[in-house]
């Protein structure tokens, strides 16, 4: 949390505009003048000053370290000619970092929650700048704390405490992240809602009901073996295109990731025995971690959903027997670095193609967790559960953008499926084309199935305990999800 103090003019055109931002009121004692104190990021002059940071390469030294700015390669690329035209707006975007736009060339994105250790983002965006992947943003620097490098008389104060805390010394964290800045009309996610409500409106003209689809696991993959009928691509329109064309980014983007064997922070590795068992523990504590939060709170729950969430309580030992599946037979599948947090609110739409953004990884999962070898197939399964959400999150909460009046639901329910089962499937027709025989992904069919299956499950089981947390207006969405997967 970087912060500023203003008195006067200053101070009351803050609590004017950015009334946010102000932490504490104060009064000099000597002056008797009045201030704030506020989060500097709302500050232009301070968010200048950051640029200006990894521009000259400056370093700031204070008791408990320093602080480096660190141009990339491509800074003064992407910065353009002129200083005086990165004007720094803060986005509104809702998000769990801050970020800064300057003048429409560059985005500087300031981590919150830090930890010791390279962030997964900055990590990430090196290396695919560096292997001139297209389909991201590229970087141009970055801005780090050195804790090993705090002046003399607070060294040894932050080391004890850094070891009392099982922190590695020396290990600098990430500050902020600045890469180019892409011009979009938005995320896949408003992408999705705008073409599913034209596709409800198209749907409601539709004279016959569409034939039944099975969105399980299976059903999908069943399904993208196929063309979907003209009849489909009439009522989906392009977005089957959009679909299809994401899946082939998401392919690239893991081809990409692993195809550095000599780097020993990105090399793939084996799926050994122990990391099949470790897969499956980690599952298995989540479910049952996840079910206890569920069971207590099933009985605040409006009465429709206490029974769907009773119904995916009595579904634990089916979801374990999934899990424990992996662990029969030895995987084929490498692991490799993957996105992590993968769905549509991760990846904009620049009118033509996409770009994927944001590859921090799961914020609440701790940053070492975050940087490990992975399945490419976590990344999949989120992307579906993604599509899954678009889709009946209409359904859930029938306000949603207005998509579906509440007395039309039960008709256009049959149209939902069809509209993600399609979607879902040309998405993974896509990747699945893109990656061809890959060493990430399985050998054979049964394989694929078996994670996959595996991997969509916990990411529904983990969104239970998210949504109970942060939304629980939108916990039917996963119990929903559940349910349908265990019913398949």
């Amino acid at each position: 949390l970087p912060l500023q103090l203003a008195t006067g003019e200053d101070a009351q055109r803050i609590q004017a505009e950015s009334a946010h931002a102000v932490i504490a009121r104060f009064v000099a004692g000597d002056s008797g003048a009045e201030g704030i104190l506020y989060d500097a990021i709302v500050s232009e002059s301070f968010d200048s000053a950051l640029l200006d940071a990894i521009a000259t390469k400056r370093r700031f030294h204070g008791q408990s370290g320093e602080v480096d700015g660190a141009p990339a390669a491509a800074f003064s690329e992407l910065a353009g000619g002129d200083p005086a035209l990165l004007t720094p707006t803060l986005s509104r975007v809702e998000q769990s970092n801050s970020s800064i736009v300057f003048g429409g060339r560059l985005m500087f994105k300031v981590f919150r929650t830090l930890e010791d250790g390279v962030n997964p983002d900055l990590e990430m965006a090196r290396f695919l700048s560096e292997h001139a992947y297209p389909n991201v943003p590229r970087l141009a620097g970055w801005l780090s704390h050195h804790p090993e490098r705090a002046q003399p008389a607070a060294r040894g104060d932050a080391a004890r405490r850094r070891a009392a805390q099982g922190e590695v010394e020396g290990d600098p964290s990430t500050l902020g992240l600045l890469q180019e800045f892409v011009a979009n009309e938005g995320d896949l996610w408003k992408t999705s809602l705008d073409a599913l409500s034209v596709f409800l409106d198209r749907a409601a003209a539709e004279a016959v009901a569409p034939d039944a689809i099975v969105t399980s696991v299976r059903g999908l993959l069943a399904l993208s073996a196929q063309q979907a009928p003209a009849s489909v691509h009439r009522l989906l329109g392009p977005y089957l295109d959009t679909a299809w064309l994401l899946g082939t980014r998401t392919a690239e983007l893991h081809l990409v990731l692993a195809s550095a064997p000599g780097d020993p922070a990105f090399s793939p590795e084996p799926f050994l025995p122990q990391d099949q068992r470790s897969l499956y523990q980690s599952m298995h504590n989540q479910l049952r971690q996840t079910f206890l939060t569920l069971s207590r709170a099933a009985r605040g729950l409006p009465e429709p959903l206490q029974a769907q969430a009773r119904a995916v309580l009595g579904a634990q030992d089916a979801i374990e027997a999934r899990y424990r599946a992996l662990l029969t037979g030895r995987l084929t599948a490498q692991r490799i670095r993957v996105h992590g947090d993968y769905h549509l609110g991760q990846v904009l739409w620049t009118g033509r193609d996409v770009a994927i953004i944001d590859f921090e990884g799961e914020p609440t999962r701790p940053l070492g967790e975050r940087r490990r070898r992975r399945s490419a197939l976590v990344d999949v399964a989120g992307m579906l559960r993604s599509f899954h959400y678009a889709a009946y999150g209409a359904l859930v909460d029938p306000s949603l953008r207005g998509l579906v009046r509440r007395e039309d639901v039960s008709s256009l329910e049959p149209w939902i499926a069809t509209w993600f089962g399609w979607v879902a499937a040309t998405f993974l027709r896509g990747y699945c084309e893109g990656v061809g025989d890959a060493l990430f992904m399985p050998r054979d069919a049964g394989e694929l199935e078996r994670l996959l299956d595996a991997f969509v499950l916990e990411k529904a089981v983990f969104e239970i305990g998210y949504e109970l947390g942060s939304r629980p207006d939108w916990i039917a969405m996963p119990l929903r999800g559940v349910t349908e997967l265990v019913g398949g």
